[in-house]
């Protein structure tokens, strides 16, 4: 916005924290209408605490990565905010880990899920976490993700693990966790914050085995027609309906379900009918007969 009131200059570098660590980013804008700088630190607490690892960082032990990093800005920069307890929180990331044996059928299943005030809601391999398959729901204020964990980190995650993760911008960070300061992040606040976007984001909502037949049959490219037709077939085998069409008729369906990835043996012996939901407590999944 060169030549305006709102003209601006902005710096960046980035800083190792040593050996083996992560680097931290230092930014700082000069807009010429404020009159005073505005400058960031940031950078991934958990990858301080664990290095070489893919784990989360305890929240206890947030701050005093925040004070190495901060101290590390202090190399290139002067801030006028020198206690980091009073430095405003306008990022926290919060999230919880699953053990499932059906990662994509949850990431795939709860992509229909209503949240409110979404305005992003798709499922792609997300190249920045390796071309795991993601499910992304959220808006400019934040987003929430559910991905497999495992293929992210390139199997240093135990298989079957399936990762929620939200990105809390201030909006949110302030309004559901009220944290406003580097002070106000404590165990407490962090939990209200990942409950209310856990609850928000409806992760937790049961998912059955014919969404998934559903979901990736709207996908597929079929016809109308020929959609509402196998959709038909799939849901009178998968409720036991033994022959339900001609077997050229199967046999193009047979073919359709295997170009989709849908297994026609268990919706013949009912196996695909199941209901899963992830469990926020004991973070694993719960399964139940429909």
């Amino acid at each position: 916005m060169k030549g305006t009131p709102n003209e601006s200059t902005t710096y960046g570098t980035s800083l190792s924290l040593g050996k083996g660590l992560p680097s931290v980013y230092v930014g700082v804008s000069d807009v010429e209408a404020a009159k005073v700088p505005w400058g960031k630190v940031e950078f991934n607490p958990a990858r301080v605490v664990d290095p070489q690892g893919w784990q989360l960082a305890p929240v206890d032990t947030v701050r005093s990565t925040v004070l190495d990093a901060v101290a590390k800005a202090l190399d290139v920069c002067d801030p006028a905010v020198l206690d980091v307890d009073e430095m405003r929180v306008q990022r926290l990331d919060v999230a919880r880990d699953f053990s499932t044996e059906h990662s994509e059928f949850y990431v795939r299943g709860l992509a229909p899920v209503h949240r409110p005030w979404a305005r992003r809601n798709l499922v792609h391999f997300d190249p920045g976490r390796k071309g795991a398959q993601t499910l992304m729901v959220g808006s400019g204020a934040g987003v929430v993700r559910l991905y497999d964990k495992a293929a992210e980190t390139e199997g240093k995650a135990p298989a079957g693990t399936l990762r929620w993760e939200a990105e809390c911008r201030a909006e949110w960070v302030s309004k559901y966790g009220d944290i406003k300061t580097v002070a106000d992040v404590n165990a407490e606040r962090v939990a209200e914050l990942a409950r209310n976007r856990w609850e928000w984001s409806a992760m937790g909502t049961d998912v059955g085995a014919m969404e998934r037949v559903v979901e990736r049959a709207q996908r597929s490219g079929l016809s109308q027609r020929e959609l509402l037709s196998f959709l038909g077939y799939v849901t009178l085998l998968a409720n036991g309906s033994g022959q339900v069409a001609h077997r050229n008729t199967a046999s193009k369906y047979r073919k359709i379900s295997k170009d989709l990835g849908v297994s026609i043996a268990e919706l013949e012996d009912g196996s695909a009918q199941f209901m899963g939901r992830l469990d926020w407590e004991s973070g694993s999944e719960y399964l139940h007969a429909c």
